[in-house]
């Protein structure tokens, strides 16, 4: 999925909410700051599963290292299971009405434990907090200068 690409130029921080549900090509949900902004859906089949059990994922690049993402990120939850985007009370699990990210802790109160839970200050933030599995470092992290509330 693909939105309008207008964050790169943006200044400041911007929010990401994503979902999908493969069983159904209009169950594709993508917002930036808490506006709908799916621009492109590829075709991929319908009735699918994500393979949750695959070794290699990677957070922010690629495996070869070479597509590695220059820019700042805070709270990143990944729950393998779809969530209705266009139901602004969703929504404000993650951001509030005013655009501003709201405490992981909510969501996390009510839709359960993530698979993946990247948060917190930079010295622990690549531990994952979630139910899934552990992920290794490549690289260096570094605090950004601003915060998404900012």
């Amino acid at each position: 999925m693909r939105s309008s690409a207008s964050y790169f130029v943006a200044s400041g921080w911007c929010h990401f909410l994503v979902s999908f549900q493969l069983a159904s090509t209009a169950t594709r949900w993508l917002y930036m700051n808490d506006v709908s902004d799916l621009a492109t859906v590829p075709t991929y089949a319908t009735g699918s599963t994500v393979d949750w059990t695959l070794v290699d994922w990677f957070i922010s690049g690629g495996g070869t290292g070479n597509l590695k993402y220059p820019g700042d990120m805070a709270d990143l939850l990944v729950w393998p299971t779809y969530l209705d985007l266009s139901v602004v009370a969703n929504r404000r699990l993650f951001i509030d009405s005013i655009k501003k990210p709201v405490d992981p802790a909510v969501a996390v109160a009510a839709l359960g434990t993530p698979l993946i839970r990247l948060s917190g200050p930079t010295s622990g933030w690549p531990t994952n907090k979630g139910g899934g599995g552990g992920f290794t470092l490549s690289g260096t992290l570094a605090d950004a200068t601003t915060r998404p509330g900012d």
